[in-house]
Order: C-alpha cells, then structure tokens, then sequence
C-alpha cells in the first residue's frame, strides 16, 4: 500500500500542475488535445463506435462491427481499446461525447504517470529533487507527444509504473495483488504493447534481484512469473480472438527485410533521443546510460538497455516480426529513467571520477546533432548541471529539466492539432439520419469521417490497423479505388460508382463530387435507390479462374453483372470499350511544364499545377476510367506525389513514409449526372512520368438496372443477435449473394438449416441457394472467443486460489 505524508503532497501538486500547464501551453486556443494525425479519425471515432456497439447489443463482449468496414470481426479493432477502461466508463455516461472522455482520460493518465514516477522513485529511498527530475523527465518524454496522437503508444503507463512499484512489493514481501491488477490494466489498455511492457516488468525484477544481491532461483522466476500470467490468462478475451484474427488478416508488408541490417547498431539515437515515435528523452538520459556503465549495480542493466534501443532486432521481435520501429520500446522509459536517477545519485554518493572512455561515449551526440542548436545547448546545459551537482549542491540537478521542457515545448508545438472548427463541421456530419436498407457514406473529410457512426447507419468505409483482407484487396486491386493517403490500409468513402453499388451505398453527403445515378434529397444528401441490395439471389455466374485473367477495366462490369465463383458460367461479354480521348487545353498555370514522351508525359512544376482540360466527344450516359503508371519521380524518398482529376485524389507516398503505400498505378473511375465534358487536373509539385495512359468507357445502363435483374431479400439488418434475416423470393438456382465481407464466424441458415458458406465475388459471404421463397438468417461469432472465455475463467480461479492460499499461510503463521 501506497501510504504518503502530508508534507509528501507538495510535489504531487507541484508535479500536476507543471503537467496541467504544459498541456495548455502546448495546445493551440483554437485546437483541442488530439492531433490530426489518426487521433479523430481512429482514436475518438472509432472507440465511439466500440462503445455504441455495446450499448447497442447491451454487452461488454459484442462480436461484430457491423457498421464499418461493410461488417467486421469486432476484434480487428481490438487495438482500439476494446476492453479500455475510458470506453467501459464511457458506456455508463452516454451522453457525453468520446472525444471528452478521451481528451480527460489522457491528461488523466499523463497526471498519474508523472505522479507515480515520482511516488516510485521516492519509494526508492532517492531525495526529492532527484524524484522531480525523474518525474519531469517522464513528462518531457515522447509520452507527452503520444498522448495527444497515438493513445494506445502511451496509455499504458500508469499500469507499468504501478508494476514497477508492485514489483518492489512482491522483493519484499510476495504479495501480487497489485501487480496482477497492473498486468490487466496494461492489456486492457493496449495489448501491442503489453509484450514490452511485460519485458520491462520482468527486467526490473531481475536487475533489481541482482542489485539486491538476492539470487535468482529457477523456481523463484517461476513464482515471479505466475502473477503476470494469471493477468496475461484474465485478459484472454482480449487476447486469444485478437490474435485469431491478426493470424487471420495478416498482409506481407511487400518489402524485402535486409536480415544483416537487424544485428547491426543503429545509427542515430531516435530510439533514445527527442524522437516522439521512439523514448523522446533528453541529451540526460544518454548520460545517465554511459555514466551506469561504470557502476557494478547498474552496468549490467544498462547494457541490456542500451542493446534494446540500438540492435534493431529486439524492436523487430517486440513489434510481432513485423518491422524494427522503434515504438514499441516506449515502455521502457520508465527504466532508463531509473538509471538515470540511480546513476546520479551514486555518482555523488560515492565522488566518482570520470575516466576519458566514458567522457569521448558520453559527447557521441554531437556528431549527429551538432546541426540542431536546441539540442547542443541541452547537451551543454545538462552537462554543466550535473558537474555542478558533483561538486557545489543538489539543487543545481533543476537545469537538467531545463532543455528537455523546452525541446518538449517546441516538438508539440509543431503538432498539427485538430482545429475546434474541424471537429465540429465533423460533429454536424452526425445530425443526419439515413434509411437503415443500404449504406451510407460521407464525402465531406473523408479521412477524418472514415469511421464515424453517429445514427446506426451502415459504413463501408474503414480506417484500421488490422482490418478484413479479403475486403482490402477488392477494395484496391479489384475494384481499384484511389489511394489518396499515405498508407493502403485506410478504405476511404469514395465515387467509384462501381464500389459504391456493389457495396449498396443507397445514401451519400457531398459537397463537391456526386457519382452518376444519385439524385439529391436534402442538402448536400443523395440518394440512388438502384444500387445493389445488402443481400440479393443471382443465377448469373462467372468463373473465377476466367474473371482473373480480364483486363482492368473489363473486370468492373463483370464482376457488377455477375457473382464471380468457382466454376461459374462465363457467359458475360464486358462491354469497357478504350477509347482515344480527344481533348483541348482551355487553361493551364503558368508554373506547369508538361512535356510530351514517346509513351507519355513528363510533368515538371515548382509548386501545384493546375490543367483544365476540355473533352470534344460525346461521353453522355459514360462511366470514364483513366489510368497510367507513374515514373522517375524525383523527389520519392522525401516527398508525397498526388494528381487530382475531377476531385478524385491518387497519391504515391515517399519511400521515407512510416507505411508507404507503393501507389505507382493511377486510376480514376470519373462519373457524374451532368455531362461529362471537361477534366479539371491538379498536379503536386515535383517532377515525374505518366506512362501507359489509358482511357475506357462503360455505359451507365450496362449497371443501372441491374438491381432489376436480380432477387432482393426482404428483411431486417444487425438486429435481435443476427445479422441478416428475412425472405427472399428467388427465381431460379444460383447463389445467395451479400456485400458483407468473407471471414471465419459467419453462420448461413437457408430456411433453418446450415448451409456451406462461400466466398464470393471474390471478397464476400456468400452461399448456393436453389428457386423459390426462403427464409434467410446469417449471425456471426467471433472466432477463438470461446477460448478466450475459458482462459478469463482460469485466470480468475488462478486468482482466487491465490488469494485463498496467501489467506490460509497467513493464519498458519499466526497460529505458529
């Protein structure tokens, strides 16, 4: 138990409102606590949906999110927060915005995480100035930075500082209560980074057995180890579906792993040094880890830190074999804080010297940062403060804060926040109220609006770090959608009108782009009521081994007129036609220099270029595809390039992007009620080809009465534990076809019995089904959750079987 005097108070308080104002000071008046970097369009909106998904269902452990992403495993955005306790609160208090919650859960948790590091440190027997430089230490670190942009990089970390206390509990006297109980909030938090958090937990308890000088036994590690796997077990509904379906959905990153490059020291020091995405400490910390090297007590701890953040391979292991980013080592910043503070106070306990091997390691920065001022003035500052605590007095420890605050200060400073303005033209967006027979989706902010559910309305649309595969690869290299951001992971609300009715978006807000066939019926809302139903019978197939041999974009009309199977007929002639497109320059800015190839254009502008293009044929009732491979971009390893036709964005992200998308084939799928008779083209600056520009054009009737041709299925959707049920009337054999899309869970009951469920038009949940009237249901259980009950239950029974057996040790000493 945590027990402090009163007099202990004054640096809590003193530490919190230090912590208070530079969260104020950092955050722009016209902003709030979020960035735009993913922070509204994942973090907030998403655990937003999580929580209405629970009211909704009236259950902590819902299995599917069936209004994103066309209707997803409720565990592909486990990481997300699923189980986090800002979300569990916000279920009681539904009427206040998850963007609140959020923003006073952060700043919650950055409190205590100062605080506890204090509290820590104090209980370390360190005095009170070295306490307050630790814990500034902390707040001045990349926790700050991240708890603004990426939540789940740092909301964990009261639950790892209150291990690391409970930690120094289980030395002293073997009680695992609360270190059980930091282990689940951990998980609960963030289980991606729970395996570091877990290391960090178990390298305390092994180097502070060490400093101790109390051996380690097998069966004493054995012993340390039961309480984090009885947290570990109890988090298992967390953690066995969501690695099922990161098994299950697991995409090859595309790129070759240098193997060499894993063994080999990084460097630089953005794993350690002022990186938000690595530790994001000060030139101190450094100081601290090279200084150590000469203590017996923590030479041998800092070692192994050190080989954390500079092998690559450790990070790599850590991040799941997926990448060697160094992120994933932020939970073990507490610890070389730790050394730090340990390794200042012995130097002054003890008056050791430094020798000219530590002086030369110790000054190593320079040569990276000796271009950045802010950084040098740190290294100076910090030196000269800690030679002046050695030799005059302790308080002079006060300008190692110093440069860290500041760099601190200047690093969030730079953060684009989300503007109040942009949030509340997002907010607006969740007045409006759509038909709950077809999906819905949001042109306006796409980005920001990608995971938003306000009214129950269906979404096909999905931004998340794991998400449907299937549904991934015909979103972008079946239908080919735009990739108009960084990354590929992101399924953006777009016009492709092709997408949008197979998907049976009925329902769309523009305020710009408006797709072919959509009629407005309210402001800046359309409607298209001959899309294709959620759930509809075909008897008109087409083989899949035939479908992957088309040409894009014969493929488009085939796979809309057909539902693409193994074995399927094969009978449909796609009628894409290429066309030579004849078109005149009406206007063109005076900065773009377009220069004519043998096989395409090369584009040459300083800033963004603007081309207006008039269009001399008749293009009335066409659906135009243009397409062409982009090349020689100069400027890739440090600059996105992006060309915008008629409001429709590509973008090829520079090699240096954190997730580069490899967008080089450009496509544009351009329709409109009006004619189509001018292309309006935007440029980004740079220099670059386009090759191999094609042009092709699909009738709209070839796809607009469609819907007529096919059998609807009458019926509700997401209700009463299913996700599809009704009657449909169907014509003749063929397939039972929905838009949800294909994964392991789904049952298809076809008049109260089982049926073999298929994946169809390659992507989605699909069944045979022969004529005449049905009644259809389709439910879905989340795989592994099963398991994940079970390993909850033992986990708890571990619990209290512990607790029981301490109870009854207790009463033995007792009576002895």
């Amino acid at each position: 138990m945590i027990v402090m005097k009163k007099k202990q108070f004054y640096p809590i308080i003193f530490l919190t409102c230090l912590t208070l104002v530079m969260i104020i000071v950092i955050t722009p008046s016209s902003s709030i606590f979020g960035a735009n970097t993913d922070w509204l369009s994942q973090h907030v909106n998403l655990a937003d949906y999580i929580r209405k998904t629970m009211l909704e269902t009236k259950s902590f452990f819902p299995d599917f999110a069936f209004n994103i992403g066309g209707g997803q495993n409720i565990y592909n955005i486990s990481y997300y927060g699923l189980f986090r306790p800002d979300i569990l609160i916000g279920c009681l208090i539904p009427g206040i915005a998850m963007k609140d919650i959020i923003i006073t859960y952060m700043i919650i948790n950055l409190v205590l995480s100062v605080n506890l590091t204090y509290i820590w440190l104090k209980r370390k027997q360190f005095s009170t100035t070295l306490c307050i430089v630790g814990a500034v230490l902390l707040l001045s670190s990349s926790v700050l930075f991240q708890s603004h942009r990426q939540i789940m990089f740092v909301d964990y970390m009261p639950g790892v500082l209150l291990a690391l206390i409970a930690v120094d509990t289980y030395i002293k006297n073997q009680k695992q209560g609360l270190l059980i109980g930091a282990v689940v909030l951990i998980i609960a938090n963030s289980y991606f980074f729970a395996i570091s958090a877990l290391l960090t937990i178990f390298t305390y308890y092994c180097f502070e057995m060490y400093r101790l000088k109390n051996l380690i036994t097998f069966k004493k590690l054995c012993l340390f180890i039961q309480p984090l796997l009885i947290g570990v077990l109890i988090c298992g509904i967390l953690l066995i579906p969501t690695a099922y379906v990161m098994l299950e959905n697991h995409q090859s990153s595309g790129g070759s792993l240098d193997l060499m490059s894993l063994v080999v020291p990084r460097g630089d020091f953005k794993a350690l040094l002022y990186n938000a995405y690595g530790c994001g400490l000060g030139f101190v910390a450094w100081a601290g880890l090279v200084l150590s090297l000469k203590l017996k007590e923590t030479r041998k701890l800092s070692i192994w830190l050190l080989l954390l953040l500079f092998i690559p391979i450790f990070s790599f292991v850590l991040n799941g074999f997926l990448y060697p980013r160094a992120k994933i080592l932020l939970p073990f910043t507490p610890l070389i804080i730790y050394v730090v503070i340990q390794t200042i106070n012995e130097y002054k306990q003890s008056q050791i010297k430094l020798d000219l091997k530590l002086i030369v390691l110790l000054i190593l920065p320079i040569v990276l940062f000796y271009k950045e001022p802010l950084v040098i003035l740190d290294i100076i500052i910090c030196l000269v403060g800690i030679l002046l605590y050695l030799r005059i007095t302790e308080r002079t420890l006060y300008l190692l804060l110093v440069m860290p605050l500041i760099i601190s200060y200047v690093n969030n400073q730079k953060e684009s926040f989300v503007t109040k303005d942009t949030y509340q033209q997002v907010s607006n967006l969740k007045n409006i109220k759509v038909e709950k027979d077809g999906r819905y989706d949001i042109f306006k902010q796409s980005l920001n609006t990608v995971n938003q559910v306000s009214n129950n309305e269906l979404r096909s649309s999905i931004y998340s770090s794991v998400s449907n595969r299937l549904y991934n690869h015909f979103y972008y290299d079946i239908i080919k959608n735009p990739i108009s951001i960084k990354n590929r992971v992101a399924c953006l609300s777009n016009s492709n009108i092709f997408f949008q009715g197979m998907m049976g978006v009925k329902t769309l807000y523009s305020e710009n782009v408006v797709p072919m066939g959509y009629q407005a019926i309210g402001n800046n809302l359309y409607q298209n009521d001959k899309v294709l139903p959620l759930v509809y019978a075909t008897s008109n197939s087409y083989d899949v081994v035939q479908f992957d041999r088309l040409d894009y974009p014969q493929t488009l009309d085939t796979i809309y007129n057909n539902v693409v199977v193994a074995g399927g007929q094969s009978n449909y002639q796609s009628k894409a036609a290429t066309v030579a497109l004849e078109t005149v320059v009406k206007e063109k800015s005076d900065n773009l220099q377009i220069t004519k190839l043998n096989d395409g254009y090369r584009i040459n502008t300083k800033k963004t270029g603007k081309l207006e293009l008039g269009i001399n044929q008749d293009l009335t009732n066409k659906i135009l595809i243009v397409e062409f491979d982009l090349a020689k971009v100069k400027l890739i390893k440090r600059k996105d390039t992006s060309i915008t036709i008629n409001g429709v964005k590509n973008k090829l992200s520079s090699s240096s992007a954190a997730y580069p998308n490899h967008n080089t084939h450009f496509t544009y799928v351009l329709s409109q009620n009006e004619l189509l008779d001018q292309l309006s083209i935007s440029f980004s600056n740079g220099r670059y080809d386009l090759k191999n520009i094609k042009v092709s054009t699909i009738d709209y009737d070839v796809i607009k009465n469609r819907n007529q041709e096919i059998d609807a299925l009458v019926g509700s959707y997401n209700q009463d534990g299913n996700l599809v049920e009704g009657t449909i009337n169907v014509s003749n054999d063929g397939y039972l076809v929905t838009s949800l899309p294909y994964q392991n869970g789904y049952t298809v009951l076809i008049d109260g019995k089982e049926v073999a469920k298929e994946c169809v038009n390659k992507a989605f949940l699909g069944a045979k089904i022969s004529k005449g009237q049905h009644q259809i249901r389709i439910i879905f259980k989340a795989p592994m959750k099963n398991v994940g009950y079970v390993c909850s239950g033992v986990g708890f029974i571990w619990l209290v079987f512990q607790g029981r057996r301490k109870k009854n040790e207790k009463g033995f000493e007792r009576i002895n």
